[in-house]
């Protein structure tokens, strides 16, 4: 009886890891959607949702946010899911 339940345990906890794998690289695949034109848009210029602004200041062009902010935040975007998956 005691060896049912573990196999059950174990099928069960192999079931729920499967599905937050599944959840995490949808939400994953969502948010570059965010970042990227799907390929399967039926719109020819859908707004991604990022918007950088160009800006020229005298003689220097500067983007807003700048790409090391975006940075920031994307990689912490991730390793904030990495952080979850794992706990």
């Amino acid at each position: 009886m005691q060896e049912r339940i573990t196999r059950f345990y174990n099928c069960v906890g192999c079931l729920m890891t499967q599905q937050m794998q599944s959840l995490a690289l949808e939400s994953l695949e969502s948010f570059t959607d965010l970042l990227v034109q799907p390929s399967y848009s039926i719109l020819p210029y859908e707004h991604p949702g990022l918007i950088v602004r160009v800006l020229l200041e005298e003689t220097e062009i500067r983007y807003e946010p700048a790409f090391s902010e975006f940075e920031v935040y994307s990689c912490t975007y991730f390793k904030k899911w990495k952080h979850l998956i794992k706990h």
